[in-house]
């Protein structure tokens, strides 16, 4: 890394906790070296956004591909992600105002309200989503009490419960006023390993450097390889 480097980075969240850039994998079908913004997938699953995805590791590195025949290393640069909140009141603006936002979208040529989602957000000045994120657990608490309440960063509360005097752990989801059971982990050490994943959304190319950079870390170039 060089002053190219962190002129580009810039003030990124996608670090690890020490503080420095984090490595983010992405799987393919293919090898290319520029992230095209028509070949992103026009709906997603599990979000109300698009664009394109990295994890931090890279077992499942491809939301797209459950088996991708490469998987390749970057640096990302994001620097003001959306946070959830903003993407879910987003969302219902736009749905209370779905004939306008219809019209707006074959004029824009989107293909789907993930597609106009982005695209607002980057009008906001939104360059990304941290779709997954480590939770946030008070170790204090759940030692003292047994239990201990977090939010995730995509706004969910959950409850870690101690189930046995042998370390077990179960997870519940808060909601409506009940405490659904999810699942159980053998201890707090394996449900943190389980929820180590951080998973990236990133909106532009540009955005987007190979760990294998020649060295420029050209932030205006869409070439990952400069």
């Amino acid at each position: 890394m060089n002053k190219a480097f962190f002129k580009w980075f810039k003030q990124s969240k996608a670090i690890d906790v020490g503080g420095k850039p984090q490595i983010f994998f992405h799987g393919s079908i293919q090898e290319f070296s520029v992230f095209d913004t028509s070949r992103i997938r026009a709906n997603e699953t599990d979000a109300l956004y698009n664009g394109f995805w990295f994890s931090s590791n890279k077992d499942d590195a491809s939301p797209a591909w459950s088996d991708p025949k490469y998987v390749n290393a970057y640096y990302l640069s994001v620097q003001k992600p959306a946070p959830h909140t903003v993407i879910k009141e987003l969302f219902k603006e736009i749905k209370a105002d779905e004939q306008s936002y219809s019209k707006f979208s074959i004029e824009k040529g989107f293909r789907s309200w993930a597609d106009v989602v982005r695209f607002e957000l980057q009008v906001m000045g939104y360059d990304g989503v941290i779709h997954r994120d480590i939770p946030e657990i008070n170790r204090k608490e759940f030692e003292e009490k047994g239990e201990t309440v977090y939010n995730s960063n995509r706004c969910f509360q959950y409850k870690l419960k101690k189930h046995d005097d042998l370390g077990g752990v179960d997870l519940y989801r808060i909601q409506c006023g009940r405490e659904d059971y999810i699942t159980g982990y053998e201890d707090l050490k394996d449900f943190l390993h389980q929820h180590s994943e951080r998973v990236f959304v990133v909106f532009k190319p540009s955005q987007i450097k190979s760990i294998h950079n020649e060295g420029s870390w050209c932030p205006d170039h869409n070439d990952v390889r400069y």
